[in-house]
């Protein structure tokens, strides 16, 4: 326990591009969805994919949008990109996919159910509606979510190792310039003893 407690207080890279998530999250479902809707519809036509797969890729990308730029001007103190932790990131999944999940039951119960797209009579509460897509939201949110640790995890790494990079080739140069410099001075005072016993 005190091990996966040590785990989540590490610092963790805050993702400075929200645009890059936000693109990233989207496409990832927007993949995601359309493989499912092959097992899902029998014939896909232009309806069903606007339905299934539009509805819920619009539904998280307006849920990225709030928890990318929304959410860190409201809760300043836990967006703090110099205290951002590995904890604080799961937990920022955790809430995007409760969010989706949300939104997701409100789409079904609300428009869904509606249109005749789930094969039911009975009318669908968005308290069914979100028993039923709650696991299926989640386990689509684990592919992004680790996805996302991974990549910005190695972004960083990346950035580190250029940064060490950068100052070693700083550092090279100024020895190199350092060697030059004391070269001259041995030359200029080599000839000036020169000249010394030359006279």
């Amino acid at each position: 326990m005190q091990k996966i407690l040590q785990f989540f207080r590490q610092p963790f890279p805050y993702l400075q591009k929200g645009w890059q998530l936000l693109a990233v999250g989207t496409l990832c479902v927007f993949t995601v969805l359309s493989i499912i809707l092959n097992f899902v519809v029998e014939q896909i036509t232009i309806r069903s994919f606007v339905q299934f797969v539009g509805g819920y890729t619009a539904i998280t990308a307006i849920c990225l949008l709030l928890i990318t730029y929304v959410f860190p001007v409201t809760f300043k103190h836990f967006f703090d990109r110099k205290r951002w932790t590995k904890g604080k990131y799961f937990l920022y999944a955790f809430t995007l996919a409760l969010m989706i999940c949300v939104g997701n039951a409100l789409y079904n119960s609300f428009y869904l159910v509606k249109e005749g797209y789930f094969d039911t009579e009975a009318p669908t509460s968005f308290l069914k509606c979100f028993k039923d897509v709650f696991i299926i939201t989640f386990m689509i949110g684990v592919i992004p979510t680790f996805f996302g640790y991974f990549w910005i995890k190695n972004r960083r790494l990346d950035s580190d190792l250029q940064e060490k990079e950068d100052q070693n080739q700083k550092l090279i140069f100024r020895v190199q310039k350092e060697n030059i410099t004391d070269e001259k001075i041995i030359t200029l005072s080599s000839l000036f003893c020169f000249s010394q016993h030359g006279k």
